[in-house]
């Protein structure tokens, strides 16, 4: 008796393309209520003054406190006015004009693309946020960790937009 290979040769890229784009129809789909749950995360991260997903802020500095506290303002970390928790948590919200009117420019966003959907904000503060500056601490508002539960709840809604029972 002798060894018999067979070798077959096929080539799948058709077949990987046609899957992809597929793939991709299905996706949009899911994105709605995929956008909710990642604006759901940052507003535990601003609920919890950063400790959910990652190390809690560090406090406001005294002098910071009593200039909010002149100024009539909360003393939340990262709440002077609100509009970068809402460029996180809220579709389309707008920033503040140098006067504290409210600006034609639309902060937050969520955008699917070829490579992923992003969520997030063009609020210039945030570059000072999460290196920090001279006089105030860094203050991420990116978790260190995405948290297991989203990453469930993140995984099921893919599924269920694409149709896969889990």
């Amino acid at each position: 008796m002798s060894d018999v290979t067979v070798t077959l040769r096929v080539d799948v890229t058709p077949l990987f393309r046609k899957i992809t784009a597929e793939l991709a129809r299905q996706v949009p789909a899911a994105t709605g209520p995929l956008v909710d749950s990642v604006r759901d995360l940052f507003r535990k991260r601003f609920e919890s003054q950063g400790a959910y997903g990652g190390t809690r802020w560090p406090d406001l500095s005294p002098a910071t406190l009593r200039q909010r506290a002149v100024q009539g303002l909360g003393n939340a970390v990262l709440d002077r006015w609100g509009t970068l928790e809402a460029s996180f948590t809220q579709e389309g919200s707008l920033g503040l004009t140098v006067r504290g009117n409210a600006s034609s420019r639309a902060l937050g966003y969520a955008v699917l693309e070829s490579d992923g959907l992003h969520v997030g904000s063009n609020d210039p503060v945030l570059n000072l946020t999460e290196r920090g500056t001279r006089n105030m601490p860094a203050r991420p508002v990116l978790p260190d960790e995405i948290p297991a539960d989203f990453l469930d709840r993140w995984s099921d809604i893919v599924a269920t937009g694409l149709g896969i029972d889990r």
